[in-house]
C-alpha cells in the first residue's frame, strides 16, 4: 500500500509539471532465481491509449492498458489483480510483477510509452539474478541426541555469490559467523557451532539465517533429546561356511544405568532363537566359531537405560549372510503302493540368489530322464502320478546358489521304492520233444511261485519239472534298457500234455497271473526231428566204432601170444639141442626118466596143463580166456563212447553246451535225464556183451576178429594135435627102452 500511495503522489507532481516529458522504470536490483521482480513504470504525461509496454532483454513481454473498470495485461487472460498488475487512475504509472526463470546472470527490463506531442520515451533497469540453495542444518551426531552430549551444528548454503553472511540463534544465544568455504574450489559455504545438549533442551529450536547479496534465507532444527540408548552396531556381515565371525553392539547413553538384553535371531520376519552375547561394559559381542547356513538371518541387539525410574529400550539389527554350497533337506527313501507320490526337497541357504535344476531319474546308476519340478519359495516339488516299476529308482534333486560371480551347487538323492505285484517282462513256449513254458519277471521283494492246470496245482514229477532261477534280466524304462536282478520261471512238460497252464506269482504286495496255451505239436515235425537225430546218432556211433577198432589193432600188434609150447633149458637159444620127453612115472615108484639128464630139454605144455587143471577145477569157466581177451575192445570203445556221449550231453562246469538233448531236457536246468549213467550202460552192453556173444557163439565168423581176441578154440585144437604127437613119440621111446630093459634083465 505504501508503494501505491507513492505512485499516486508521483502522478500528482507530474501532472503539475508538464513542461518536459519523461519515463522512469524502477524495480529490484537483486533477485533469487525463480523469485518475483515488481516493475514500476511511470511518466509525467499520459501516454497514448493509456498504455505502457514492457520489454525483457529487448523482446516484448507485455502491454498494460488502463480501462474504465480496471487494468489489463496482455499476458493475462483476465483483468489484473493487485498482486499481478496495477494502473493509476490518470494513466501516469503502471506496475507489473515478473517471475524470474532465467539462469544466474542479469536481465534487462525496459518500459516504453508513446505521447502525442512528444513521441516515444523509455527507461531501462538491470536486475541481477542470484541463485543459492539452502540454507540447511545438519548435526553430528544425528537426531535424537543423547543427554549430556556435545552436538555440532552445521549451516550450509550453495551459491555463486561471494557476499554471504551467517547468523545463528540457538539455545538463547545469537552468534554472527563469517562464511567459510565448505569444500575448496566449490560454491558451498558453511558455518559451524557446537552446543552441549541436556534433557532440558528437548523441544528447543536452533535457527541459521543467511544473507546473499541482500537476499535472506533461513533454516531451523528442533532439538530432540532421546531418553533411549543410542546403539551402534556392526555393518552387514558375510561369513564363509565353517569359518568364524563376531557381531558387536555398542550403547551410547548419558544415563548411568544401562544394559543389554539377549540378541534375537530372525529370518524373513520369523523369530528363530535368542542368543546371549558377551557383555563388555558398553559393548555386547556375539561370536560364531563355525558359522553355518542355519546362522543366516537378521540379528537384533537390544539395549536399555534408566532415567528417573523410567526404563527405555532401543534396538538395531544387522544381517549375517553365510555363503557356501546350499544345504538340501529331503527324505532318504519314499515308497508307494498303487497311488501317486510327491517328492520334495528344500534348500537351505543364506544367499539371496538361489534356485533348482531339473530332477534327474536314475535306475541302478543309469540315467533315465530329466523332470521339471514346481518351485515354491525354497522347495522343489515333483509329482509322480503313477506308481509303476518304470518310475522306481533314484531321483536326484539339484540346487544352486550364487555368491558374487560364483555359482555353488549341491544335490541329494531320494530312493523311490515301488511296492507292486510282480511284473511280467516276457514269456515264451518252446515245443520240441518236450514243451517248456518260460516266463521272465521282475519283483522288488521275494516271491512265491506256483503252476496250475485245470485249477490243480502242479508238482515236480517225471512228466513235469518246475524251476525258478534268479538271473540278470533286461528292463525297459522309458525307452532305456536297464540290467537288473530278476527271475526266470520254467515249467518243462511232455509234449503230449496240452491245455492251458497258469503261472501264479505272488509277493508281499500283490499277485500276478500269466496264462499259457499249449497246443498239440505237429507229428511230422516230431518225426523229422527224431529221424534227424537218429541218423546223426548212428553216423557218429559208426565213426567212433571204426576209429576205436583201428586203434585196438594198432595197439595189439607185437603182443606175445599165450598158450604156445614153451621150451626151457640152459641152451634155449640153440636150435640143435635135442628134446627129451620125460616118461610118465608110476604112482608109487619114481621113474628113472622122471629126472632129466643134464644137457637135455624138457618139453612142457603149460597152457595145456593149466587148462586141464581149470577144467577139472571148474568147468563153468572154460570161456574165461576168451572173455578176458575181449576186454581189448571194451577198454578202448567204452572210454571213447562214454566220453563222447557225456560231453555231447553238456557239461555246465566246463561251459559245454548240450549237443544231444536227452528226454526231459530243460533249456534252463539242462539235462535232467541221467545221460552219463545211460552212456556208460549202453557202451558196456553194446560193446562187451555184444562182441562176446557174437564171437563165442559163432554168430560171426572169426575171421572178423581182427584183434585175435576170440581165437582160443583154434589154439586149443593145435595144442591138442601137438600133445598127441608128443604122447605118441613118448610111447614109442618108452617101448624101445622097455625092450632094452627086458633084454638087459634076461642077460
Amino acid at each position: 500500500m505504501e508503494t501505491f500511495f507513492s505512485l499516486l503522489l508521483i502522478d500528482a507532481l507530474l501532472s503539475c509539471f508538464t513542461a518536459h516529458v519523461f519515463v522512469t522504470l524502477s524495480g529490484n536490483q537483486h533477485v533469487k532465481r525463480f523469485g518475483i521482480v515488481r516493475l514500476n513504470c511511470s511518466s509525467n504525461n499520459t501516454p497514448i491509449g493509456n498504455t505502457a509496454s514492457i520489454q525483457i532483454d529487448g523482446k516484448a513481454y507485455t502491454t498494460i492498458t488502463l480501462l474504465r473498470d480496471g487494468c489489463l495485461s496482455s499476458v493475462l487472460p483476465t483483468k489484473c489483480t493487485p498482486d499481478e498488475c496495477v494502473c493509476s487512475n490518470q494513466g501516469l504509472w503502471y506496475s507489473h510483477t515478473y517471475k524470474v526463470v532465467q539462469p544466474v546472470g542479469v536481465v534487462n527490463f525496459t518500459c516504453l510509452m508513446a505521447f502525442k506531442a512528444y513521441g516515444s520515451f523509455s527507461d531501462s533497469i538491470i536486475v541481477k539474478i542470484i541463485d543459492f540453495i539452502g540454507p540447511t542444518i545438519t548435526t553430528e551426531p544425528g537426531l535424537p541426541f543423547r543427554s549430556d552430549s556435545n552436538v555440532v551444528f552445521t549451516c550450509m548454503v550453495e551459491t555463486l555469490s561471494t557476499k554471504i553472511t551467517f547468523e545463528w540463534e540457538c539455545l538463547g544465544k545469537v552468534e554472527h559467523r563469517s562464511r567459510r568455504v565448505y569444500i575448496s574450489n566449490s560454491t558451498k559455504y558453511s558455518s559451524v557451532i557446537m552446543r552441549n545438549i541436556h534433557v532440558i533442551h528437548s523441544g528447543e529450536t536452533c535457527r541459521c539465517c543467511i544473507n546473499v547479496n541482500g537476499i535472506s534465507g533461513n533454516s531451523e532444527i528442533s532439538l530432540a533429546i532421546s531418553r533411549k540408548p543410542i546403539i551402534d552396531i556392526s555393518k552387514a556381515a558375510t561369513c564363509e561356511s565353517s569359518s568364524a565371525i563376531t557381531l558387536y553392539c555398542i550403547i551410547n547413553t548419558g544415563f548411568p544405568l544401562f544394559g543389554f538384553n539377549n540378541w534375537m535371531h530372525s529370518r524373513h520376519g520369523t523369530i528363530i532363537r535368542h542368543l546371549e552375547g558377551e557383555k563388555m561394559h558398553t559393548k555386547s559381542l556375539l561370536k560364531f566359531n563355525s558359522c553355518s547356513h542355519d546362522d543366516t538371518g537378521d540379528y537384533t541387539c537390544e539395549a536399555y537405560n534408566e532415567y528417573g525410574g523410567n526404563i527405555t529400550f532401543a534396538n538395531k539389527t544387522v544381517s549375517l549372510i553365510v555363503y557356501g554350497p546350499p544345504i538340501i533337506k529331503s527324505e532318504e527313501t519314499i515308497t508307494c503302493n498303487n497311488s501317486s507320490v510327491t517328492l520334495s526337497c528344500t534348500i537351505n541357504t543364506g544367499l539371496p540368489m538361489y534356485g533348482f535344476n531339473p530332477w534327474i531319474h536314475y535306475f541302478n546308476g543309469t540315467y533315465i530322464r530329466s523332470l521339471n519340478g514346481s518351485v515354491k519359495e525354497m522347495k522343489s516339488i515333483l509329482e509322480v502320478e503313477t506308481c509303476s516299476y518304470q518310475n522306481a529308482g533314484e531321483y536326484m534333486c539339484a540346487a544352486w546358489n550364487k555368491y558374487g560371480d560364483t555359482v555353488l551347487l549341491a544335490n541329494k538323492t531320494i530312493d523311490f521304492v515301488v511296492y507292486a505285484s510282480p511284473v511280467i517282462i516276457s514269456s515264451d513256449v518252446i515245443q520240441e520233444q518236450q514243451t517248456t513254458l518260460s516266463a521272465t519277471f521282475y519283483s522288488s521283494t521275494e516271491i512265491v511261485l506256483s503252476w496250475k492246470q485245470s485249477n490243480q496245482t502242479l508238482t515236480n514229477s517225471t512228466d513235469q519239472l518246475q524251476t525258478l532261477n534268479r538271473n540278470k534280466i533286461e528292463l525297459i524304462l522309458y525307452n532305456k534298457s536297464i540290467e537288473c536282478d530278476g527271475y526266470i520261471a520254467n515249467l518243462s512238460i511232455r509234449s503230449s500234455l496240452i491245455g492251458e497252464y497258469v503261472l501264479f506269482l505272488q509277493n508281499t504286495f500283490g499277485e500276478t497271473r500269466l496264462f499259457f496255451e499249449v497246443k498239440k505239436l505237429s507229428t511230422q515235425a516230431l518225426a523229422a526231428s527224431f529221424d534227424l537225430r537218429t541218423v546223426m546218432f548212428c553216423i557218429i556211433a559208426i565213426g567212433i566204432f571204426i576209429l576205436s577198432t583201428a586203434g585196438t589193432v594198432i595197439m595189439s600188434k607185437g603182443i606175445r601170444r599165450k598158450n604156445v609150447i614153451h621150451i626151457i633149458g640152459p641152451h634155449e637159444r640153440c636150435h640143435t639141442i635135442p628134446i627129451y620127453h620125460s616118461a610118465p612115472a608110476l604112482d608109487t615108484t619114481q621113474n628113472v626118466y622122471a629126472i632129466p639128464e643134464t644137457g637135455y630139454l624138457q618139453v612142457t605144455n603149460e597152457q595145456y596143463e593149466l587148462e586141464h587143471f581149470q577144467e577139472t577145477e571148474n568147468k563153468g569157466v572154460e570161456n574165461y580166456t576168451s572173455r578176458y581177451m575181449s576186454s581189448n575192445y571194451d577198454e578202448i570203445d567204452d572210454s571213447l563212447l562214454v566220453c563222447f556221449y557225456a560231453i555231447h550231453g553238456g557239461e555246465p562246469v566246463l561251459s559245454l553246451p548240450a549237443v544231444i538233448k536227452y528226454p526231459w531236457y530243460d533249456p534252463v536246468a539242462g539235462q535232467l535225464f541221467p545221460h552219463k549213467t545211460f552212456a556208460m550202460m549202453c557202451c558196456f552192453i553194446a560193446v562187451s556183451f555184444l562182441t562176446d556173444y557174437i564171437f563165442t557163439n559163432d554168430k560171426v565168423d572169426k575171421k572178423f576178429d581182427i584183434c585175435n581176441c576170440f581165437q582160443q578154440n583154434k589154439i586149443e585144437q593145435e595144442d591138442e594135435h601137438k600133445s598127441n604127437a608128443v604122447q605118441s613119440q613118448t610111447c614109442d621111446i618108452f617101448d624101445e627102452k622097455q625092450e632094452e630093459l627086458d633084454a638087459f634083465l634076461k642077460t
